[in-house]
């Protein structure tokens, strides 16, 4: 659907949004979204203090307030957590900010780029009787009165109306209506392509032509198509699968690993680095899986930590990592655990 047109205003005149119904949900629960003023682009506003404010003169976004673009814009927020393209007229409100906004879609569309989340994180985007929540993602919403559509361009989106809810994965979407209906979406947020960081892959692993030096095997995968790769039995005991390939990365701002997993059983996984600039230290991350589905996890290297006194010893600019691990499944378990599309890539602010 195409973007509203944002409302007219004299020079100098405050225009307040109408109360909305979704006003009644926000919650000031404490949280604020740190905002990165050097990667915006086009024209966008913040509402607080009953008053517009060019996004640039403001820090962070609270619960109650308001974001609209007058031009197709970009924002970063929470150091590239969460990055959000706006068409011309769309506004979202605020709802909550801890642990992850909520953000209500009041119009207009929006693409939204988030990170893997761990457990105790959300992000969610609503429109008036929907609700679509990130399992870590890039997805556009578009909305037209009580109606929306989802769009998803990488990972999966559960799309929600009241008890009726689908799960849309990449090249597909949802039309939330008076029910909710299954769509494909191979443009999804073509018209944000230009807005969005671009990506530049350093390292791409689709073991198409077999293992490619990893441990396990190259197995073919019944449904997704093409193959993947097979953990293997692990030697640690704290894990049932493993795999692991030396190459070595140079750590650099920006920078971001990707990987499909799948798991026959609900199961964790840990993505597991060697330190060589930090004698050899790993450094980790670690998230959920659920039985039968495929997960993309999108995961920034600062994200990364070690156990040894993570504080003292951050992941650094500069550090070369000499080794990658993937651990999945509790030990004992029989349960098989592919990986596929792998990538390393730096985000470059246009």
């Amino acid at each position: 659907p195409k973007a509203a047109e944002p409302e007219a205003a004299g020079e100098g005149e405050s225009t307040a949004p109408l109360e909305t119904v979704a006003e009644r949900e926000v919650l000031d629960d404490g949280g604020r979204l740190r905002i990165d003023p050097a990667r915006l682009r086009g024209s966008l506003e913040r509402f607080a203090d009953g008053a517009w404010a060019p996004l640039s003169e403001v820090a962070e976004l609270a619960p109650g307030q308001r974001l609209r673009a007058t031009e197709p814009s970009f924002a970063s927020l929470e150091h590239g957590a969460y990055e959000l393209c706006l068409d011309a007229g769309s506004e979202l409100l605020v709802l909550r900010a801890q642990d992850g906004p909520v953000l209500e879609l009041e119009r207009g569309r929006v693409l939204a780029e988030v990170v893997s989340l761990q457990q105790h994180e959300r992000f969610e985007v609503r429109a008036g009787p929907s609700a679509f929540q990130v399992l870590g993602t890039v997805f556009e919403v578009a909305r037209e009165g009580q109606a929306a559509d989802l769009g998803v361009l990488e990972g999966a989106v559960r799309a929600s109306r009241g008890a009726e809810a689908l799960v849309a994965s990449a090249g597909h979407g949802v039309r939330v209506a008076d029910g909710v209906t299954p769509l494909d979406a191979p443009q999804a947020g073509a018209w944000a392509k230009r807005l969005r960081a671009e990506r530049r892959t350093s390292w791409a692993v689709d073991f198409e032509g077999g293992a490619a030096g990893w441990s396990g095997e190259a197995v073919s995968t019944a449904g997704r198509g093409g193959q993947a790769l097979a953990l293997e039995a692990s030697t640690e005991r704290a894990w049932a699968r493993s795999a692991a390939v030396e190459h070595t990365l140079t750590v650099s701002p920006d920078l971001y690993l990707q990987v499909s997993v799948f798991s026959e059983a609900d199961a964790s996984v840990m993505l597991r680095f060697t330190n060589a600039s930090q004698d050899g230290r790993p450094f980790m991350a670690t998230y959920a899986l659920h039985a039968g589905q495929w997960r993309t996890l999108t995961v920034p290297f600062e994200a990364l930590s070690t156990l040894y006194d993570p504080g003292l010893n951050p992941l650094r600019t500069g550090d070369r990592l000499s080794r990658l691990e993937v651990f999945a499944g509790k030990p004992g378990a029989p349960a098989a655990v592919l990986i596929d599309d792998l990538r390393v890539y730096r985000k470059h602010y246009r």
